[in-house]
């Protein structure tokens, strides 16, 4: 009770109390866990993290909440091929839980491999019974990891099927819609996604989201309002190198070159790039 409830500073003599019952009995899984978690509410992760394997190695059953806590470790640590590891190992001990096939997804993308990634989220999807909001979330990692590698039908499919368990999946809404922006395909349905996004969020304002919207009325030529609604972005944000890029090219195609050039070199100072380079050095014979 006192770690589920998060005392542990009411009773500076736990750990003294558990450390003598884990060297009395070094076998007993439930003072590892109790152990583990008390150093991973301390912030000791390396420690938390040896207790865990003990209890998974140990214990009498290796328990889903484990396995659990050692991917939530591996995470916040960036330990991305230790966690896909660690996810093998509950998979095989656990096929039924989807959460598991998830985590290894989310490292397998973070390593860059979503091939990979889209297999094992292929795999997992099929374990999410009666929860359209996993469901939703995992269809929303295939049409990324799809669009990753240039798949853009099967990312359209994914997506579409995400917003089918949830159409207020603001980050599918968004994702697919710049998507499809930057491919100029399907514009029209690309702007009401956006602008469903953006509404959904009214109370609270996410630039990215704001940014995509103003993204898509660029590319369907409608310069001032996408004028308008960037700024907005840059309000909540103005330190995003992509917001500060996007003002600039709708800038230019409002004639105000030399407002342009301002937010390209604002925009470089963030996140040099050739593209950006160019652009600069293309119009500041113009200006």
């Amino acid at each position: 009770e006192i770690i589920v409830n998060n005392q542990i500073a009411d009773f500076p003599l736990l750990k003294e109390i558990l450390l003598k019952c884990h060297a009395t009995h070094p076998m007993e899984q439930i003072f590892q866990v109790l152990l583990a978690d008390l150093y991973f509410m301390e912030g000791d992760h390396n420690k938390a993290i040896s207790f865990y394997k003990d209890a998974i190695n140990t214990g009498p059953v290796k328990d889903e909440y484990i396995y659990n806590k050692i991917i939530e470790i591996y995470f916040k640590k960036n330990q991305y091929s230790q966690l896909v590891a660690v996810a093998d190992e509950a998979i095989e001990t656990f096929p039924l839980i989807p959460g598991f096939y998830y985590y290894k997804a989310i490292a397998l993308i973070q390593q860059k491999n979503h091939k990979e990634a889209i297999e094992v989220l292929l795999a997992g999807v099929d374990y999410v019974i009666e929860n359209d909001m996993l469901a939703s979330d995992f269809f929303s990692l295939i049409g990324d990891c799809y669009n990753q590698i240039g798949s853009y039908e099967l990312s359209d499919q994914s997506y579409g099927k995400s917003l089918d368990y949830n159409p207020n999946n603001t980050f599918v809404l968004n994702n697919f819609s710049y998507y499809l922006s930057l491919r100029e395909d399907s514009l029209e349905l690309a702007k009401s996604m956006s602008i469903r996004c953006n509404e959904l969020t009214v109370s609270s304002p996410n630039p990215s989201f704001l940014d995509t919207y103003a993204w898509v009325l660029y590319k369907t030529t409608n310069y001032a309002q996408a004028k308008e609604i960037i700024e907005q972005a840059l309000e909540l944000n103005n330190n995003s190198a992509v917001i500060l890029e996007h003002y600039g090219d709708i800038l230019l195609k409002l004639k105000l070159i030399k407002d342009a050039l301002i937010q390209w070199q604002a925009a470089f100072q963030i996140q040099p790039s050739e593209q950006l380079q160019n652009k600069i050095n293309t119009h500041l014979a113009d200006e």
